[in-house]
């Protein structure tokens, strides 16, 4: 499980890029400490790092005799300013499976939120299966404040889909998706993109 914020690079090609950059490491490490994680009934300790773009959490060692097979995360849909004004800004909001201490194969599926210098904002649902290209969900509506859900699935190492819920407008996409590189890890991740 992973959670964060990010602003970023003006061209589709450039979100591309960005995309295939999603990965928590290398971390810069700026402080360190323990956190609280509920599990159930009971809590975990987990070591706390920071990254100049990245926050949220990552869930690295399933309970003893289990597995994980799923991760979800529910956000809603903001309403960005450009901070700057001199070039577009995106910030992305995503759920994934590995894609932190394993990154040869990550399983996620999000949003890319990007405002122009104009002001103009837009928003594209995405999914992918890196090291495969991202791919833009069509049709799938948005707007600032809506609740969206996205759950990620595997059904095996190499078989697995993500569905995109927009719990406002009742709207929903999945998609089935396979690989031949295996996930590890759960990860939700918001992430800033430099420019």
């Amino acid at each position: 499980l992973f959670s964060g914020a990010a602003l970023a690079l003006p061209s589709r090609l450039n979100e591309r890029v960005a995309r295939r950059a999603r990965s928590t490491n290398p971390l810069i490490h700026i402080e360190e400490g323990f956190a609280r994680i509920g599990h159930g009934h009971s809590e975990v300790s987990h070591n706390v790092t920071f990254s100049s773009n990245w926050a949220g959490a990552v869930l690295v060692s399933p309970p003893t005799g289990e597995s994980f097979n799923s991760a979800v995360g529910t956000f809603t849909i903001p309403n960005p300013s450009n901070p700057g004004g001199q070039s577009d800004a995106s910030a992305s909001a995503w759920v994934g499976i590995d894609g932190d201490t394993a990154t040869a194969a990550i399983l996620q599926a999000g949003v890319d939120f990007t405002v122009s210098t104009s002001g103009a904002v837009t928003y594209d649902a995405w999914y992918e299966w890196f090291p495969n290209p991202a791919t833009d969900f069509t049709g799938f509506p948005m707007s600032a404040g809506d609740s969206v859900t996205v759950t990620i699935q595997s059904t095996s190492p190499t078989n697995g889909s993500v569905t995109l819920e927009n719990n406002t407008q009742q709207k929903s996409v999945t998609k089935a998706l396979t690989s031949a590189n295996q996930y590890g890890y759960s990860c939700w991740p918001k992430r800033r993109v430099d420019r």
